[in-house]
């Protein structure tokens, strides 16, 4: 007996945590580029956003390659109101603190 049967929404689901997997390795070898293509595809799965993943992955690509004013204001901002989301230590520790 199969537990959990492979229909559409267990696909687009394997598919998120997969594309969030490759952001994270990415993310962890500040490879800014990758970054942004993913996000490309991380929209087309899912374009509402609705955990601001995307806009937190984002901030914290142009935290590495655009440290500065702009970049901070957004992950400030980022980081005060998406209190639930798990990429708030990532924002603090790239665009904040300027550490690994």
């Amino acid at each position: 007996m199969i537990p959990h049967p492979m229909d559409e929404a267990r696909k687009r689901l394997h598919a998120e945590n997969h594309l969030i997997l490759l952001l994270n390795e990415a993310m962890s070898f500040r490879n800014v580029k990758e970054m942004r293509e993913l996000l490309v595809e991380y929209r087309q799965l899912d374009p509402t956003d609705k955990d601001a993943s995307q806009v937190g992955y984002a901030i914290i690509a142009d935290c590495i390659d655009a440290p500065g004013e702009a970049s901070l204001a957004a992950a400030r901002h980022f980081y005060d109101t998406q209190r639930h989301s798990s990429l708030r230590r990532f924002v603090r520790r790239i665009c904040f603190e300027n550490s690994n």
